[in-house]
């Protein structure tokens, strides 16, 4: 065979390799490019906090001599589930808001959900009719586009002044957040806003003269200028946190925060809270405090676990079941006839549920204890984060 022949041959088997080679999404291209992408361990972090706060929100608003109807606006819905199982938030609320132990004496709640993907809001919407009938719940899709374009309509037809009204306000990136979307909701004196506050990418950004104009959208004004660039990162991090909570106050607003922090991983980003009556406060600290114990890193100090090398077995074996759902009762009945303690089993699931690893999907309640004996607990496998 001549030379060039055996060039060509060699060319053409490299290229018909590279066109058989299988690319693997990551999950930052997932989540741009399919309907369900898969939950990271801070994603499920988070979802327990939301479930945490709406359920002490709930009773505070939806009844009493005094409530009214209310409003969730969910205002970067997603497809409403992760395609590892997890429910997304807006079918989390509506099953919290069905299964409730107050539920009968609640007022209607309207869930407003906004997405600019249009394939995300048909399967969401389809996914929300296929919950059990509620006529108390009302889920109200918006048309397909993005947060600030839809905000004039939801503001006047579901979060009208006077209206208790709840802003979870996740967004895909912080041009999607600009301070005057955000002020609009936050302002009302009965809306309350949670916002997922993108710290590193906000880092990153400090020293970047190309993200000037984005940072003081997101800031409303110049007075991120104030942050030092060269500051060590969780100096940094907590001085962009105290900013934002300081641009809140500005509207009359009682402020938190709550790092959302995987144990084993460095926290991305944070909630910030801003609310008008100190009961909201309430909630939100007791979300905190509750997190802090069973699930990591919170709004003040991590929780510490030491186990032994006998507990780490226990550990691994409530690993190597991710990917299914298991009950309470089953994971005790293995852990004793391994001789660990009924205490020892709840050790592990809070540590694991610290790491995003697993997470309790019943009762959607909150109860005396984070691993009450009939919890049904889904198993995950670690995955990526972004």
């Amino acid at each position: 065979m001549l030379p060039d022949q055996t060039s060509t041959l060699g060319k053409q088997r490299q290229e018909g390799a590279r066109r058989g080679r299988t690319h693997t999404l990551s999950r930052r291209e997932k989540i741009r490019k399919e309907v369900d992408y898969p939950s990271d361990p801070h994603t499920r972090v988070k979802h327990q906090f939301y479930r945490r706060y709406i359920n002490c929100w709930m009773p505070r608003i939806l009844q009493g001599r005094w409530s009214g109807d209310a409003t969730v606006v969910e205002a970067f819905a997603g497809s409403g589930r992760y395609s590892d199982g997890l429910d997304g938030s807006p079918v989390m609320i509506a099953k919290a808001y069905r299964q409730h132990r107050f539920h009968d004496r609640f007022n209607k709640l309207d869930l407003v959900t906004i997405d600019k993907d249009v394939r995300r809001v048909a399967v969401l919407t389809q996914r929300m009719a296929g919950l059990p009938e509620d006529a108390k719940v009302i889920h109200a899709p918006q048309e397909p586009g993005p947060f600030g374009e839809r905000l004039p309509l939801v503001l006047e037809q579901h979060a009208p002044q006077g209206k208790a009204t709840l802003w979870i306000i996740d967004p895909w990136g912080l041009k999607d957040i600009p301070w005057p979307d955000v002020s609009a909701c936050a302002a009302r004196k009965k809306n309350e806003v949670i916002i997922s506050l993108m710290l590193d990418e906000i880092h990153r950004y400090l020293g970047n003269p190309a993200m000037v104009d984005v940072l003081t959208q997101l800031f409303g004004g110049t007075s991120w200028q104030t942050l030092d660039p060269q500051a060590p990162v969780a100096e940094s991090k907590e001085a962009v946190k105290r900013l934002y909570r300081q641009r809140l106050e500005s509207l009359n607003c009682f402020t938190g925060a709550f790092d959302v922090q995987a144990r084993g991983q460095t926290g991305r980003y944070a909630l910030i809270f801003g609310t008008h009556h100190k009961s909201g406060l309430e909630c939100w600290n007791d979300a905190c405090w509750s997190l802090d114990e069973t699930a990591g890193k919170g709004s003040s100090a991590q929780i510490s676990f030491s186990f032994g090398p006998d507990i780490d077995r226990l550990l691994t074996y409530i690993e190597s079941l991710q990917g299914s759902t298991v009950t309470f009762t089953d994971l005790h009945r293995w852990a004793i006839a391994q001789g660990y303690k009924e205490t020892h089993l709840r050790n592990a699931l809070g540590q694991l549920s610290a790491e995003g690893i697993v997470m309790r999907v019943q009762p959607v309640e909150e109860a005396k204890s984070p691993w009450p004996s009939d919890s049904v607990v889904q198993v995950f496998s670690p995955g990526d984060s972004d």
